[in-house]
């Protein structure tokens, strides 16, 4: 539609009635999908200062994030509006979306760390990747080898058997212990 019209009518509305959440909320998308992204974040930041539980600001704000490339903030907010949602199914996988992005950036800076020789901020980053996706079996691995092979053996051990999914590859690691 015609986004230079709708943020008229939003600023319209907000100017007889200020602060309207959904007027905000609204002025949010349309300046988002009107490619202006930072407006878009101011607008959706203003509607959680008055309602900060209001799950179309939320959720606004976290694809504002994401556009900015920002995933952490992104899944802050998406994760706070799945908590007041718990059914919605959009969400869900949105989340699981921010998720991956942001296990998949954790992972490729983690195994940068490695193949840099800097195992300390190599094994951080994986425990921060695993902290957000425990069920990542390859993350699991990555992070118990480091610590194998840095002499941490009861380390790696205890990251092998923290698995909450019960995977056989790791099970079979931890057997070769």
């Amino acid at each position: 539609g015609d986004t230079r019209k709708a943020e008229r009518s939003f600023r319209g509305i907000l100017g007889d009635h200020p602060g309207q959440l959904a007027a905000q909320t609204g002025l949010g998308y349309a300046q988002m999908k009107a490619g202006r992204v930072e407006l878009a974040g101011q607008a959706f930041a203003a509607a959680l200062e008055r309602h900060p539980e209001y799950v179309p600001a939320l959720v606004g704000a976290a694809t504002t994030a994401q556009r900015q490339g920002r995933p952490e903030p992104a899944l802050v907010f998406l994760r706070k509006a799945q908590a007041l949602a718990p059914g919605n199914l959009a969400l869900r996988r949105q989340v699981a979306e921010v998720r991956l992005q942001l296990t998949e950036r954790r992972v490729a800076a983690a195994a940068e760390a490695a193949a840099a020789g800097d195992t300390d901020r190599a094994i951080d980053t994986y425990r921060i990747a695993l902290d957000d996706a425990p069920e990542v079996a390859g993350v699991r691995l990555a992070l118990a080898g480091l610590l194998w092979e840095r002499g941490d053996t009861a380390g790696s051990l205890a990251v092998l058997a923290a698995d909450p999914g019960g995977d056989r590859n790791l099970l079979l690691k931890l057997g070769e212990s």
